[in-house]
């Protein structure tokens, strides 16, 4: 229930289609053109007004962090330790390369670079279309979780630090000291948001290091943090003392705007389109909340756990559910698409889209992800 009082539900949360893996995905959807990627125990491509398969992908392992597109290629992560680069139309390998005893989360793209962190604590800068490692960063914990933007990559990592190297020659900038394991940051316009295992939020100057502010939630923060204009958005895990909950936070001093509780844990990053915040739930439920009041506009339960990121697109949600769906689910005010339809099979038609960003003109990945570039940090929505 959301502290700012409740509401009528207003329209939205009907399934369009579901899509079934063999798997039990905690991987978020990633939509480029009309394909949305999805890993679970193999790589899917998905028609993403049909729900129809175009191809699958399989490697040794199950494939858990969700991939990321660039172009025409999708780099993703399996648990056989390998980074793999798979052509986005055909589903075909490209290469791969060894990167430690399990890569933990989802692969960075820069602009000649692919950047993951794996178990065994390091960062692994591998050349996008050799395959071949151009440097690599050792910490002192697991799971670097990497972020481009311009000529520098952010991680944090589970020895209670947030770090910044030079993304061609992996040189250390500067390392800041956390409470607590630290997550996968956002970086937006000069700042860095992170959550923290101690449940705080960080606001981190990007050039130096400094820390801005910093907000309590009250339990483990496991996502990556969601950044509007001026809003920030990130989910904390549930405890003894306290649910799971989605939090608002004013994004110029670190101040509550307001907090939703969930029924379980809020693993999610949530996604925010218009005046509406989308984010899944350990509960099986993904949540449709007002943006500036955190007020629930409707709920749409799924057979499991949800622990990935909707993506939004043409008034449509997609969310992937541990219960091995991927869901196609009406957004806010939006009608369900005219050619929707169930599972089956499909003529792969089509490529992975990207845009150039008009101020340093680097490939920006079609997403549902705030209106940054993600190399320069421009605003790409006027």
């Amino acid at each position: 229930m959301s502290e700012s009082g409740g509401g009528a539900p207003e329209e939205g949360g009907m399934e369009q289609w579901r899509f079934r893996t063999s798997g039990s995905p905690d991987s978020s959807p990633v939509l480029a053109g009309d394909t949305i990627y999805l890993a679970s125990d193999r790589l899917y491509a998905v028609d993403r007004r049909t729900g129809t398969e175009r191809w699958r992908f399989g490697a040794d392992r199950s494939m858990r962090p969700s991939p990321t597109v660039r172009g025409d290629t999708v780099y993703v992560t399996s648990n056989d330790g390998y980074l793999y680069a798979v052509d986005a139309s055909e589903g075909t390998e490209r290469w791969r390369i060894h990167v430690g005893e399990w890569p933990g989360f989802s692969p960075a793209v820069g602009r000649e670079l692919v950047y993951v962190g794996s178990s065994d604590g390091n960062l692994y800068a591998v050349d996008r279309r050799s395959g071949e490692t151009r440097w690599q960063y050792g910490t002192d914990g697991k799971f670097p979780s990497p972020a481009v933007a311009g000529e520098t990559v952010y991680f944090g990592s589970w020895d209670g630090r947030l770090y910044a190297v030079d993304a061609e020659t992996g040189a250390e900038r500067w390392r800041f000291r956390a409470g607590g394991d630290v997550g996968p940051p956002a970086v937006v316009e000069g700042t860095i948001y992170v959550g923290t295992e101690d449940g705080y939020l960080y606001a981190v100057d990007a050039a130096t290091g400094t820390g801005d502010w910093e907000f309590e939630t009250g339990n483990q923060i496991i996502s990556r943090p969601q950044v509007t204009e001026d809003t920030v958005y990130v989910g904390r895990t549930s405890g003894y003392s306290s649910s799971g909950a989605l939090f608002a936070v004013n994004r110029g001093d670190g101040t509550r705007r307001w907090r939703y509780e969930a029924d379980d844990t809020v693993a999610s990053t949530p996604t925010v389109t218009g005046e509406t915040v989308y984010v899944g739930s350990r509960d099986g439920n993904l949540y449709a909340l007002g943006a500036d009041s955190g007020t629930e506009r409707w709920r749409f339960e799924t057979g499991d756990r949800v622990f990935s990121n909707p993506t939004v697109a043409d008034g449509t949600v997609y969310i992937a559910s541990r219960d091995g769906n991927l869901y196609a689910v009406t957004a806010t005010g939006a009608e369900p698409s005219a050619d929707a339809g169930s599972t089956g099979d499909a003529d792969p038609s089509g490529e992975a889209g990207s845009d150039e960003c008009p101020s340093c003109g680097s490939e920006v990945t079609v997403s549902s992800g705030p209106p940054f570039c993600p190399e320069c940090g421009m605003r790409l929505d006027g």
